[in-house]
């Protein structure tokens, strides 16, 4: 009986550092999933509901999205398949300022989708920053 209480003691200390040890899961990290998926689905109402307008957007041509209408409207524009395939398989990076980044290169350019926080808990996609080589 004493072998299977010292056993029961000894993994219930076991799993309580296990746990201990794994971080708690980021705001971003509960919040990045759902984005994911509304990119993957092409969901552009969806995304727009998760985007700060008016957005500097500093793609090709354009360089600001001024509504969320105006984004719904030219979602492939606004989104082309780098920006897509980038959130389907980047890893998100932390900024020191509690932003998140998600980049990809087109051409010459070093494109990098921000990240947010939105002050209730969750992030928005706040900007797209664009860089030369």
């Amino acid at each position: 009986m004493r072998i299977i209480s010292k056993l029961l003691t000894l993994f219930a200390v076991a799993s309580l550092t296990l746990a201990l040890a794994q971080p708690p899961k980021s705001n971003f990290d509960k919040w990045w999933p759902q984005f994911q998926a509304a990119v993957a689905k092409r969901d552009a109402k969806a995304i727009a509901g998760m985007t700060t307008f008016p957005a500097k957007w500093p793609l090709d041509q354009i360089r600001r999205i001024e509504s969320r209408d105006d984004f719904i409207q030219k979602f492939d524009t606004y989104f082309p398949e780098g920006a897509r395939q980038a959130v389907a398989t980047e890893k998100p990076r932390r900024s020191p300022d509690g932003m998140y980044h998600v980049a990809w290169t087109k051409g010459v350019y070093d494109y990098a989708l921000c990240f947010k926080p939105d002050g209730k808990g969750g992030y928005r996609l706040d900007s797209l920053v664009a860089n030369d080589m």
